[in-house]
């Protein structure tokens, strides 16, 4: 048996109050006597009315204490696990995403999940097999059909907080199959999510009762000759007004402090002006303690505006040229001769043209492409159509759109190279990277078709030198925890290094092009480090807690724990509807004892 919410428990102190008015009450009664001989009997009546015997005699009294005990026991809410035996495998899920990390009354709601969760394992018959899985960063099975009790108990406290979201679509599809070839199976779902298994006993065990909780939703820049502006936005979560100071570092420095005073329910922008440009890492601080502490921080990485130097070797093309002209961060040089200049670019732009061999460094877009290159394979050129944008990192907000094309020779994919322009089945355009740089491709001339003259090509543009213009390492400064980062290893690089935010490195090789980093469960800043023999590149990026891991879930019932009740629920009965009854029986006997004693005295 469990008590659901225990903390009605203190609701017992008002006995102490309650015994001690029939205690210390006295019930005085004139009494006729036509002879003193009568004093004796009057006297055994006199002690008999002392307070402990009042106590031996009272049945109304007691009655009204168990009426009392009753409803205060509804309270409580006692709950009996009364069919775990029927059931000889269990799996157990706890919920360990960032949602679980909100404070209760007595801890966090992972940490009450966890209690919980043994006190089940307790209950569970001595030879009940066992399976244990927690749901962030991505579902785990620590232990499979266990009839270890102590074992299972260790892992459940062993169990750590996760900042990322939770996987639970992965859990229930895990607990189906199970269950496929399971049939004597029940499952205990500790999680503060909205979760239904269909046509499998179980339960959803919910915590609720967390405290207030103040989100640091935001810290968004942008950057100008006289500095960077920042903008943090923060929301109450609460009914109640707060006072709160938000504070801005920079490179660990502290820059500004803002006091605040924002509504219940609303969001409120925090501006910080002119900020030194110099700076590379900002952090937005809440100083309050409330109900979830991961969300009062917000890391962001600035972009600093250093001009990329762009080479574009081609005869003549406007059209790049005036879509490059738009953007202040690029600095654009020309020639027409592929073989001319071999180094020294961010990027390189052959239209028309192609050297012997490619640079030895920077990224590379190649437009209007001939059979005969040393680089891609192409099929003979063939008349064109109406070409689509596929999905890719370059055709963001044009994915789906069209445009005209004569003629193009369609690319042969190979390696790792994607598709991101196609006619009828046959590839236009091609991304990816060749020598461990980032390469675009386009198999036509660019004046053979009409997306110069739609509003799709100043878009394309801007993604192609976004995509060309990175620093070469990261698509993606700024992510979540649990995401996953793809890092692209540079040219001639000996050594790549990870370091977290807790100081923590890991060594890479670099056989590969890429490297999939996804230890980002903790919030932070994150450094990159790529050597050569000659140089060190370094890159930062920014973990920050998943804020829809802030929002808490709408749950109908208010208790601190919440055992959904739901057709497959094998959890037993509550006892409260019981004690509510047992108490309204109490109450008609107590009236029914009044009725009787008050008729006798008259009698």
């Amino acid at each position: 048996m469990r008590l659901l919410s225990p903390i009605n428990l203190w609701f017992l102190t008002l006995l102490i109050p309650f015994i001690a008015m029939y205690i210390l009450k006295r019930k005085n009664e004139e009494i006729i006597i036509p002879s003193n001989m009568l004093w004796h009997e009057a006297i055994d009546n006199l002690q008999a009315s002392t307070p402990w015997e009042k106590l031996r005699t009272n049945i109304l009294f007691f009655l009204q204490l168990l009426t009392i005990l009753a409803l205060i026991l509804s309270l409580v809410n006692p709950f009996i696990y009364s069919q775990l035996s029927g059931y000889s495998k269990n799996i157990i899920v706890i919920d360990n995403s960032g949602s679980m990390n909100y404070k209760t009354k007595n801890s966090t709601k992972l940490e009450e999940s966890k209690l919980e969760a043994e006190r089940l394992v307790d209950s569970l018959p001595n030879k009940a097999e066992v399976t244990l899985i927690t749901t962030s960063p991505n579902s785990e099975i620590l232990l499979s059909s266990s009839k270890d009790k102590k074992q299972v108990k260790n892992l459940i406290k062993a169990i750590e907080k996760s900042n990322a979201t939770s996987s639970n679509e992965e859990v229930i599809s895990l607990i189906k199959s199970i269950a496929n070839n399971e049939k004597n199976l029940a499952y205990y779902y500790f999680t503060d999510d909205v979760i239904e298994i269909e046509g499998v006993k179980g339960d959803v065990i919910s915590l609720n009762g967390v405290l207030d909780n103040l989100i640091l939703q935001n810290l968004s820049t942008t950057s100008d000759d006289e500095g960077v502006d920042a903008i943090a936005t923060i929301t109450n979560t609460s009914k109640d007004n707060k006072n709160v100071e938000i504070a801005l570092y920079g490179d660990d420095k502290l820059l500004q402090i803002k006091e605040i005073n924002i509504k219940g329910t609303e969001n409120y922008n925090v501006q910080f002006d002119k900020i030194s440009k110099g700076v590379s890492v900002l952090r937005a601080e809440i100083d309050i303690d409330d109900g979830l502490k991961e969300d009062n921080y917000f890391y962001n990485i600035v972009n600093q505006t250093n001009k990329k130097k762009v080479l574009m070797i081609s005869e003549k093309n406007i059209f790049f040229e005036k879509a490059m002209s738009i953007r202040n961060d690029i600095e654009l040089f020309k020639t027409n001769n592929p073989e001319e200049i071999k180094s020294g670019y961010d990027i390189y732009i052959y239209d028309g043209m192609l050297p012997e061999s490619l640079p030895t460094d920077g990224n590379i877009l190649i437009t209007n492409l001939k059979d005969e290159n040393n680089f891609i394979g192409l099929e003979p050129q063939i008349e064109g159509g109406s070409a689509t944008f596929n999905k890719s990192s370059i055709t963001d907000y044009i994915e789906g759109e069209s445009f005209q094309l004569a003629t193009f020779s369609p690319i042969k994919l190979s390696g790792n190279l994607q598709s991101f322009i196609e006619i009828n089945n046959k590839v236009a355009g091609v991304l990816g990277t060749l020598n461990n740089r980032k390469v675009v491709m386009m198999g036509f001339n660019i004046h053979d078709s009409d997306m110069p003259l739609t509003h799709n090509f100043p878009i394309l543009m801007n993604n192609i030198i976004n995509y060309l213009s990175g620093n070469n390492m990261l698509e993606n400064r700024n992510i979540t925890c649990g995401e996953s980062v793809k890092v692209s290893i540079l040219n001639n690089v000996d050594n790549i290094k990870i370091i977290d935010s807790n100081n923590k490195e890991e060594n890479f090789s670099n056989e590969s092009a890429e490297v999939i980093y996804n230890k980002t469960v903790n919030p932070g800043i994150y450094k990159i480090i790529q050597k050569s023999k000659d140089k060190e590149i370094e890159s930062l990026f920014s973990v920050n807690f998943p804020r829809e891991e802030s929002v808490l879930k709408e749950n109908k019932d208010k208790k601190d724990i919440n055992i959904i009740d739901k057709e497959n629920s094998i959890s037993g009965i509550s006892l409260m509807t019981p004690l509510l009854i047992a108490s309204l029986i109490f109450i008609i006997l107590e009236w029914i004892g009044y009725i009787k004693i008050n008729s006798n005295n008259k009698n």
